[in-house]
Order: C-alpha cells, then structure tokens, then sequence
C-alpha cells in the first residue's frame, strides 16, 4: 500500500497503541486471483503477533502463513443517520 512519506508512521508502539484503542480492522486478500475482504476485530498475543476470528465458511479462512495479506484498521467511528447526515449536508446536496 503506498503511503506518503509525510503520513508513514513507523513508531512501533504508536503502531500498536492505534490498533488496541481501533481493533475493528478490514483484511483483504486474494483467493484465485479474486480480492476478498473481511471486517473483523483483531488482537495481539503475548508475543506480540496478530490474530483474527474468520468464520469456516469465509473464503479467507484458507490463507496459508505465507500468503501476504493487507490489513486495514481506521479510526473511531460510528453509524451516522441519513436525518442527522441529510441536516448538516442538506445545502451541498441535490434532494
């Protein structure tokens, strides 16, 4: 994934402080030349790896160790009502 050098973070423990505080992440994949991706929460061993949840049936379920996967976590967030969206957006929309 490319990220600007003027956005990289590359301080460990600031890495892993971001993921306890957001652990919802999206993994993303590729199965048979097809992207695959899936929400899920993630957490962290004692020895410091990462580890997911992903149900049996999921296609992601069969990624082998050495399969490069990308692993995206945002930040806090929430579900937003068209009403509250539709409120504060309502000048800059076409109803």
């Amino acid at each position: 994934m490319y990220i600007p050098e003027k956005f990289k973070i590359e301080d460990e423990q600031l890495i892993h402080q971001f993921i306890q505080t957001n652990p919802f992440a999206t993994v993303i994949s590729t199965i048979n030349d097809k992207v695959q991706a899936t929400h899920m929460p993630i957490d962290q061993f004692q020895n410091g790896n990462y580890y997911g949840h992903i149900a049996k049936h999921n296609p992601q379920s069969n990624i082998s160790d050495s399969q490069e996967v990308l692993v995206i976590f945002t930040g806090p967030h929430a579900y937003i009502t068209n009403d509250v969206r539709f409120r504060h957006y309502s000048s800059y929309m076409e109803l």
